[in-house]
């Protein structure tokens, strides 16, 4: 076991207190460059200060929403968690239009859910890293990246691709983005607790409760809770994956039966039936290739500097990682190895907006920034 960035003189418990309050504040003047578009933005008018980018996705969800509430079921291509997060809204708001509903459910995942994910993340990397400092850095990088995106995307795009992929990921929408990213913090947070405390039935019946519903979600937690089934497995903690798996079934069960129902099959979904896809279907290496074509064509010898440098550093972070729990390397590295292997092949992704599908995996690409600066002011500190 070592201690990240050793020397380095650590925040005490009040100061990362007071450096999570910072960061929220931060999240708020980030929000506020949005709301009162101080950067530009198309999909926006001061009447509606809560209303950005959306893409359509928000007319499925709130229509399986009302479903929900009705009975009246017919066939989407939407998971049901979301959905089923949007119901205590249509009780209480009573919206008589889409518009009616969006701005109070990005109010209140921008305002009151991110700074809940700031806190997991909080958790996570001071669990990870053992550092308050480290843990301070990540979740202000992670807050920040809105603003970093948007100037990024900005010198290589246009401005409404910077916009819409930027705004996502302060939360401020009526879409899965947030809550898969929250719910994929939280089932990693239940995780190492549980671990931490021996696994423990309670806490396994929690993560397998919690792992269900981000599968419900997005259908790609299965990235995660599979993952975390694995680790278990290797640990020869048999009875706690059972039971984290059968808990994950039950919770999961109601979109199998809906799946079944509409498409003929428990894990056949809507994209794969309702949708017009090309010849090579969700999934193909093409995709790939025909992204970084046009990549390179744009960036020229930027593209493979980048990619080194973005490898290079990922392999420094893993690597300190290791040095101090080999599961918290695994953790971490498949957190963002299988959400960039997933999405690299996925149709969606290169057809609609890889930086929007991404956005669960951006705090573990925090975590891997604050541990690669620790060991670079380490590094520094030795040498001058």
């Amino acid at each position: 076991m070592i201690s990240m960035a050793e020397g380095t003189r650590d925040l005490t418990r009040r100061g990362l207190l007071w450096g999570l309050l910072a960061a929220y504040s931060l999240h708020l003047i980030v929000l506020a460059l949005y709301v009162f578009e101080i950067i530009p933005q198309e999909f926006h008018t001061p009447e509606y200060p809560f209303w950005f980018h959306q893409g359509g996705d928000e007319r499925g969800y709130l229509a399986l929403a009302r479903a929900l509430v009705s009975g009246n079921f017919t066939a989407g291509k939407y998971p049901l968690g979301f959905p089923i997060l949007l119901v205590p809204f249509l009780w209480v708001v009573q919206p008589a239009t889409r518009d009616t509903l969006i701005q109070p459910v990005a109010a209140f995942w921008s305002l009151a859910m991110f700074p809940l994910g700031q806190l997991a993340l909080a958790w996570l990397t001071v669990r990870l890293t053992g550092r308050r400092w480290l843990t301070l850095v990540s979740v202000l990088l992670w807050t920040a990246l809105p603003v970093v995106t948007y100037i990024a995307l900005r010198l290589v795009s246009n401005p409404t691709f910077a916009e819409a992929s930027s705004v996502h990921m302060t939360w401020a929408q009526m879409l899965s983005d947030g809550p898969a990213t929250l719910f994929t913090l939280l089932t990693l947070v239940v995780f190492l607790a549980a671990r931490a405390r021996g696994y423990p039935l309670w806490s396994v019946s929690m993560l397998g409760a919690v792992g269900g519903f981000l599968l419900l979600i997005r259908l790609t937690g299965i990235l995660t809770v599979g993952f975390i089934g694995l680790l278990l497995v290797i640990e020869r903690r048999w009875r706690a994956a059972i039971l984290m798996v059968a808990l994950a079934l039950i919770v999961f069960a109601p979109q199998m039966i809906y799946n079944q129902y509409f498409f003929g099959g428990p894990l056949t979904t809507g994209y794969t039936v309702l949708d017009d896809l090309p010849p090579q279907g969700l999934f193909s290496l093409t995709y790939l290739f025909d992204a970084l074509g046009k990549l390179w064509a744009r960036l020229g010898l930027l593209l493979p500097v980048g990619v080194l440098l973005s490898v290079s550093l990922l392999g420094i972070g893993l690597v300190r990682l290791w040095q101090r729990d080999r599961v918290y390397a695994l953790v971490v590295g498949s957190w963002l190895g299988g959400y960039l292997a997933f999405y690299s092949v996925y149709f969606y992704s290169w057809n609609g907006s890889l930086p929007r599908f991404l956005i669960p995996v951006y705090p573990a690409a925090a975590i891997i920034g604050a541990v690669v600066l620790g060991y670079l002011i380490q590094v520094a500190r030795r040498r001058f």
